[in-house]
């Protein structure tokens, strides 16, 4: 976004805290109004664990390093 970049540009040689901050929010909002999406379904997660289970870790990605092996 060329407009962006001219914005980061001057938000990276702004001293002025609250300056800099409008800029960074003039960015953001540039940077939504360019990606619009809409959230369809987000339900809570429910999870479900079987009496044996002695720990339990949540990840909104997989997160493969947390897996254990199977005693099945």
């Amino acid at each position: 976004m060329p407009e962006n970049d001219k914005l980061l540009d001057q938000a990276r040689l702004e001293s002025d805290d609250a300056k800099r901050k409008a800029i960074y929010d003039q960015i953001t909002k540039n940077w939504v109004a360019q990606s619009p999406k809409i959230q369809v379904y987000a339900d809570d997660t429910v999870v479900a664990l079987a009496k044996g289970v002695t720990g339990y870790v949540y990840s909104h990605e997989a997160d493969f390093r947390t897996l254990a092996k199977s005693g099945n």
